[in-house]
């Protein structure tokens, strides 16, 4: 390796690091759903007799059998912790290559990289960036996939970009429904310079390598809706738990606001030599986008449920590439209207800077910044993009060690894969000694029960997510919700004592011997079975009758 090539290298191992250094954490958010569904597939007796499992057959996806395999070979933590790194890696690996195939070999991809270290969460929809989640998510894979697929069809490598697009069905496909469209567009522009072998080979090989996906569901979506299914309180639900993924009309306007200035900003850069080889994606996303507003005005379920503007944000990846090669190409000075894309990456990095919880690290970065474009713009330093970037590097070391050191002291621990919370400690008591088969009434406003302890559980109100998708469940976790106490429209704030107030009833209702309770909020009714410091978990069998309606 030449000298060149060690940079690029320690730049990539750099940005692995300081993506990592932005958090992990196992057992929270979605990956609370999809530790449920690797345990079950693991060992099918457990979780069998929670209505969470019931939804499998409703989302046609394979990677939780392939996590589930590597559980054979090592424990839980090292398994997601090692997906992880995985992961991010390869989000590294396609941005890189992603912005080289387009923009040649110069230093845009560092400010683009950086940008990407600290985007988590996209102005209009969706989580984005190197770690967005902070966990093993399908979704940043099937991003870089998309990446690296989109990289292929360049190159004109149209069989194995295909297969890649096709692939994204397999374990995430809302992503796929992007790749589809970025796919299909390349494919009509690209239809007079391609050979007819390759046109048709490259649409089966898509077809054939998806179908495990789509194939399973087209006689569920051909036939619509059953006569006895209630549309109407379908929509009422997800307008409550899911409002802002499904439909238009729920959207705040700064998530217009930011769409219509990224549009504007890829507008600008219509004449760009990249912009033609690009469009497929600016075309695919903004076509997701109006059958998106299209499915909300016309109320179409099937559009509603594929959340068609969840990957919005590849306007935004794309954006902020082109910025980066303004900035690090340009022999503009800072006083040109270059400074209108250095003021647009900042808005777009600093995001998950705005949603930081720490205000002190938030206004240092947003002043800082502030302060260098005025410094750049009014001094004209002959090295400007150098110092650009230095600050650009020096905001997210800031953010990314504030974030590390905080960390490190509220655990003690810069990876948060063991099991210390009194949330945790619960669920390992509860899988070491409860009946594998017990069902657990746990609180609805918490998530991640299943994740460890292995047993099923009466539901929760995240559960609702997937029993959007799932026409035998969903009017059935609803009436447990109400059987808590939950209404339309219902109100977070008020779930722990709604919970605490009908635990103890649906519980003998429904046979169900453990209930766990939050110690702050209502104390057990009987000597505990177990309990840590936040929460006690007691029998119902042990309640004299009298207690049921307490």
């Amino acid at each position: 390796m030449n000298t060149i090539q060690w940079q690029t290298a320690a730049w990539l191992a750099g940005f692995f690091v300081l993506a990592i250094l932005q958090g992990y954490q196992l057992g929270i958010g979605d990956l609370s759903t999809y530790l449920a569904f690797v345990w079950h597939k693991f060992d099918p007796a457990l979780l069998n007799n929670d209505l969470l499992i019931e939804t499998l057959g409703d989302h046609p996806v394979y990677i939780w059998d392939a996590v589930a395999l590597l559980l054979n070979v090592a424990n839980v933590q090292t398994v997601f912790l090692g997906l992880f790194f995985l992961q991010t890696a390869l989000m590294i690996a396609a941005v890189f290559l992603f912005y080289r195939q387009f923009f040649g070999e110069n230093n845009g991809w560092l400010v683009l990289a950086l940008t990407l270290v600290l985007g988590t969460s996209a102005a209009a929809m969706g989580e984005y960036g190197l770690n967005p989640y902070g966990y093993f998510h399908p979704n940043v894979v099937a991003v870089a996939i998309a990446l690296l697929a989109f990289v292929l069809l360049d190159r004109g490598n149209w069989l194995s970009g295909a297969a890649l697009c096709g692939s994204i069905f397999l374990f995430h496909p809302f992503t796929a429904l992007y790749a589809a469209l970025f796919f299909g567009y390349k494919w009509l522009l690209g239809f007079r310079q391609t050979t007819v072998f390759t046109k048709i080979g490259s649409a089966a090989i898509f077809l054939l390598i998806s179908a495990p996906s789509w194939l399973p569901m087209l006689p569920k979506i051909l036939a619509g809706a059953p006569p006895q299914f209630d549309v109407s309180l379908w929509l009422d639900l997800v307008r409550q738990r899911m409002r802002f993924s499904f439909f238009a009309s729920q959207w705040v306007p700064d998530r217009w606001v930011h769409l219509g200035l990224a549009g504007f900003g890829l507008w600008f850069f219509r004449h760009h030599p990249a912009f033609r080889r690009l469009l497929p994606v600016v075309l695919g996303t903004l076509t997701a986008l109006a059958l998106f507003v299209l499915a909300d005005v016309f109320t179409v379920k099937f559009l509603l449920q594929l959340q068609l503007a969840r990957c919005s944000y590849f306007l935004f990846i794309v954006l902020c590439a082109f910025i980066a090669h303004k900035i690090a190409t340009t022999n503009d000075s800072p006083k040109s209207p270059l400074i209108i894309w250095l003021l647009l990456g900042i808005v777009f990095m600093i995001e998950n800077v705005i949603d930081d919880r720490t205000l002190s690290v938030r206004m240092i970065v947003l002043v800082g910044l502030a302060l260098l474009l005025v410094y750049l713009f009014w001094r004209q330093p002959v090295h400007w993009q150098r110092i650009y970037l230095a600050g650009t590097l020096a905001a997210v070391l800031l953010v990314t060690g504030e974030k590390t050191i905080e960390r490190i002291a509220e655990t003690g621990r810069i990876f948060d894969t063991t099991l210390t919370t009194p949330w945790e400690d619960m669920q390992v008591w509860c899988a070491q000694n409860t009946p594998t088969d017990a069902l657990l009434m746990t609180p609805i406003y918490i998530e991640g029960f299943r994740s460890f302890s292995k047993r099923p559980i009466y539901g929760t109100y995240k559960d609702g997510a997937p029993h959007n998708y799932s026409r035998k469940t969903i009017f059935r976790w609803w009436a447990r919700m109400q059987a808590l106490g939950l209404s339309l429209p219902w109100n977070r704030a008020a779930f722990p004592s709604l919970y605490h107030q009908h635990a103890l009833s649906v519980a003998r209702e429904n046979n169900i011997r453990f209930v766990i309770y939050e110690k702050s909020i209502a104390l057990p009714p009987v000597a505990p079975l177990y309990e840590n410091q936040q929460f006690a978990i007691f029998e119902t069998p042990a309640l004299p009758d009298s207690s049921a309606t307490n």
